[in-house]
């Protein structure tokens, strides 16, 4: 990259997910956040790339399982029943 650089080629770093975890700038910044994933407690994660300071943004959990919100989505916007989700489950469309 810098060999590139100096003859005024753009380049730069192609990184894997270590290189990003272990670079300095993006640990001093505070980039990675701790969060309690049911499956692996102590997940770390990204954070957000950009602070503004209006509108700062935070991880506030970590992605959700399989399944997890499919009750609350069929009964609050689907207007679904407990009855009809049942069935569901029964026919194997639900997991």
């Amino acid at each position: 990259m810098k060999t590139c650089q100096k003859h005024g080629i753009p380049a730069g770093v192609v990184a894997n997910g270590e290189d990003v975890a272990s670079d300095p700038n993006l640990n001093f910044t505070n980039f990675f956040v701790n969060t309690n994933h049911p499956r692996q407690p102590d997940l770390i994660l990204p954070g957000v790339a950009v602070h503004l300071s209006s509108t700062p943004g935070q991880v506030h959990s970590p992605a959700p399982l399989l399944g997890q919100h499919t009750t609350e989505v069929l009964t609050r916007l689907l207007d679904m029943d407990t009855t009809e989700i049942a069935s569901l489950e029964i026919d194997g469309v639900l997991s």
